[in-house]
């Protein structure tokens, strides 16, 4: 528990510390009890050596929930550290980072709750600090998405994919995406060294090793075993750069593609110019294709 809460003060310490926090920026951070968030605002203030942290739950008077949310607001404070008790009609447009310490109440509160990261279109960071001792205790919780949370935190598939399948009943991962954002599991799983391959045909490839991390063969033909390490390379590359920047003038340039001057009013989708990648009928037949699919 200490070395989780640990964790949870340093990437805020990070956080607050970067080139790009602003005075405007603002975290919160969701616990389970209304104990670890009064115990984990006070460690935060004590490890930061300032009173910049409050906290929020559902034991607090009316008074006193309003008082923690508007200096939380008005930046007497940067970080709010919560439980449920904050309601959804919370809509402060700079919150920059969403902490979940141990997990989420359900899978739907977790999808509200890291929604409100970014809300000004900005950039936004979420993170669970999962710690086995935290799943233990809480199973006093009866919601069931609590083990659909679970699930979701322990999974190493794409988290768009499962949010999408959880909440639209159609799964649309993040390479399904033109936005060029990916999830952390993606992200690692093109970054992942490919386990050791060997051509088919005999070929420089054959001595590539891992370094025995795996113990996994499989018969590739050099033009394959090129793609996966080009998209490797590729992802790589563009790593938090313009995808529509690079591929036309070779840029990279940080911002994100939906912020694009070259695509300002235009669809990245398409590349119509009278409507966003978000109002896309391209991306709403894709949909429709998929749903209508006839299976085998």
């Amino acid at each position: 528990m200490e070395v989780m809460n640990s964790m949870i003060c340093d990437m805020i310490d990070e956080a607050m510390n970067s080139e790009i926090w602003k005075m405007e920026d603002r975290i919160i951070v969701y616990c389970l009890t209304k104990d670890d968030c009064r115990d984990l605002s006070g460690l935060i203030n004590r490890m930061l050596k300032q009173d910049i942290s409050g906290f929020y739950h559902s034991k607090l008077s009316k008074e006193e929930k309003e008082l923690a949310y508007q200096r939380w607001v008005n930046g007497q404070i940067k970080i709010l550290v919560v439980t449920g008790a904050l309601g959804a009609g919370i809509d402060y447009g700079f919150v920059r980072n969403v902490f979940h310490r141990g997990h989420a109440s359900s899978q739907i509160n977790y999808v509200q709750e890291t929604g409100r990261a970014g809300r000004d279109g900005g950039r936004g960071e979420c993170v669970t600090v999962y710690c086995k001792e935290v799943e233990d205790e809480s199973h006093w919780m009866k919601d069931p998405g609590r083990e659909t949370n679970l699930r979701y935190i322990k999974s190493d598939q794409c988290r768009r994919g499962m949010i999408n399948e959880e909440m639209n009943g159609i799964r649309v991962d993040c390479l399904m995406y033109s936005d060029s954002r990916m999830c952390d599991i993606c992200v690692e799983s093109l970054k992942m060294t490919v386990p050791r391959y060997r051509a088919s045909q005999g070929s420089d490839w054959d001595l590539y090793d891992d370094g025995g991390a795996q113990e996994f063969y499989r018969v590739v033909t050099n033009e394959e075993y090129k793609l996966i390490s080009g998209v490797k390379d590729l992802m790589e590359l563009l790593s938090g750069n313009c995808v529509a920047c690079f591929t036309k003038d070779n840029q990279k340039m940080k911002h994100d593609v939906n912020e694009c001057p070259n695509l300002r009013w235009m669809c990245s989708r398409c590349l119509s110019s009278d409507h966003r990648a978000r109002e896309c009928s391209v991306q709403r037949e894709y949909v429709q294709n998929i749903e209508n699919k006839p299976e085998n």
